[in-house]
């Protein structure tokens, strides 16, 4: 009985721990590669006033990529390198968070089921902007914001 318990139990960790969010329906928006082409960076959000900074990869010396795969994974690249990937798993799919946006829909996405890895921001059929997450990120100095621009590869 406790052997049965056990491996029931063992089952149920393991389907909990690969979770992950095909992309199919309306979120097959995002399959396919992005490339990154500006950030809009707001400093100084703690000592007014602030003031935006627009980094590109001719000012950064860098490139930047997503590419979204419809299994339920991403992998991000800086410069034609791998860095990270993650299982996909949708915290919201729509909604009003893009409102202010015509034609784009909003999408929140923890990163391997991890809420402290956030990927969230708004897409359309050419544009995914990344309101939190890759590739500029810094939730511990909140005096700062990135906004991240990408388009379809």
């Amino acid at each position: 009985m406790i052997l049965r318990f056990a491996k029931l139990s063992l089952l149920v960790l393991i389907f909990i721990a690969c979770k992950k969010d095909k992309l199919t329906d309306d979120k097959e928006i995002l399959v396919g590669t992005w490339s990154w082409y500006k950030t809009e960076k707001v400093s100084s959000l703690c000592n007014p006033p602030s003031f935006e900074t627009e980094l590109t990869p001719t000012t950064e010396n860098k490139n930047f990529e997503i590419k979204f795969f419809e299994k339920g994974k991403v992998e991000f690249y800086e410069n034609n390198s791998n860095t990270h990937e993650y299982r996909i798993v949708f915290t919201l799919f729509g909604g009003s968070g893009c409102d202010y946006l015509d034609g784009y829909t909003y999408y929140g996405i923890d990163l391997d089921n991890n809420p402290e890895l956030d990927l969230d921001g708004c897409i359309c059929s050419d544009t995914l902007i990344v309101i939190r997450g890759f590739p500029y990120s810094d939730p511990v100095n909140a005096c700062e914001n990135y906004t991240s621009y990408f388009v379809r590869k």
